[in-house]
C-alpha cells in the first residue's frame, strides 16, 4: 500500500482515531501537529491545493513533504483523486494467486506417480536425464507410462542429448529413450547444438504442472535434496505447454522421427 492509499485509510478510520473534522470538508494533518480544514480542489507530485474552510477566497498550497496525512470529507472525491476505481478494475484483471505446492524430492516422487496415473489425455516430458530403476517410485511412474501410452495416452519425453552434456549422460539417455519408445512412448532427443536442454517438467492433461530441479531419476525423486512445484494455475500451465509445443517443434525440424 502505498501512500495515497494510506491517506484514504486513514479518511476512513479518522472516527475510530478522533480526529476533528468539520463535516464536508477536508482535513491537512501537518507535521508540525497543525491542522488545515477546507476543500482540496488539487493533488500534485508536489503536494495539495487547498481552499480553507475559514478563508474560501484564499488558496494555499502545502508541500506534500510538509504533510503528515490527509483525511477526505467526501468519500466519493477521495477515490476520484485517489485513482481508487482504476486501481480496482486493474486488480480486477490481475491473475488469481496461484495454488503452489512445494515439494521436496521425496513427496516430489509421489506427485509425480499420482499426476501420471490420472492422466486421460496427454503425458509431456521435458528431461535433462532421466533413468528406470528397481526403486519405487520411479520404477513405478515408468511402468506407468508405458501403461498409459498402450491406452492410447500421448506420451512425449524430450531428452537432453547435446554437445554441452557428458558423453555418458548422453549415452544412457538416448539408450533409455530407444527402449521407451519400443513401448509407444515418443522420446525425441535434443541435440545438434552446444546448448543443453535443462528444463525439468512434466505436464499432465494441459491441466497439471509439475516442475523444479529434481532428475527423472530414482536419486531426483528419492534421495537427493531438491525442491519442485506442483500447481494446476492456468496462467502457469499455459506458458509451461507454449514452451513445451515450441522445444518439440525444434526438435523434430532438425530430425524427424522414423
Amino acid at each position: 500500500m502505498n501512500s495515497r492509499h494510506v491517506f484514504f485509510a486513514l479518511f476512513l478510520l479518522a472516527p475510530a482515531f478522533g480526529y476533528a473534522q468539520i463535516a464536508g470538508h477536508d482535513l491537512i494533518r501537518l507535521r508540525d501537529k497543525r491542522e488545515l480544514s477546507g476543500r482540496i480542489i488539487q493533488e500534485t507530485s508536489a503536494g495539495y491545493v487547498l481552499i480553507p474552510v475559514d478563508a474560501p477566497t484564499q488558496i494555499k498550497r502545502i508541500p506534500r513533504e510538509a504533510t503528515a496525512f490527509v483525511l477526505y470529507g467526501d468519500q466519493a472525491q477521495a477515490a476520484k483523486i485517489l485513482g481508487l476505481d482504476s486501481a480496482a478494475r486493474n486488480l480486477a484483471k490481475a491473475p488469481v494467486p496461484a495454488d503452489v505446492r512445494l515439494l521436496a524430492a521425496g513427496p516430489f516422487g509421489q506427485a509425480l506417480l499420482e499426476a501420471a496415473r490420472s492422466a486421460t489425455n496427454s503425458i509431456w516430458i521435458s528431461a535433462y536425464y532421466f533413468s528406470d530403476s528397481r526403486g519405487a517410485p520411479i520404477k513405478d511412474f515408468y511402468a506407468t507410462l508405458r501403461e498409459k501410452a498402450a491406452t492410447g495416452v500421448e506420451v512425449v519425453i524430450l531428452a537432453e542429448n547435446s554437445n554441452a552434456s557428458p558423453p555418458a549422460m548422453r549415452r544412457a539417455n538416448a539408450n533409455f529413450a530407444a527402449e521407451l519408445a519400443q513401448d509407444g512412448i515418443q522420446a525425441l532427443l535434443w541435440s545438434g547444438t552446444n546448448k543443453a536442454l535443462h528444463k525439468k517438467l512434466v505436464i499432465v492433461d494441459r491441466r497439471l504442472l509439475l516442475l523444479g530441479s529434481s532428475n527423472l531419476s530414482l536419486s531426483g525423486t528419492y534421495g537427493s535434496i531438491e525442491m519442485n512445484i506442483l500447481t494446476e494455475a492456468l496462467h502457469l500451465v499455459q506458458p509451461a505447454i507454449a514452451d513445451f509445443q515450441r522445444l518439440r517443434s525444434q526438435i523434430l525440424q532438425r530430425e524427424p522421427p522414423p
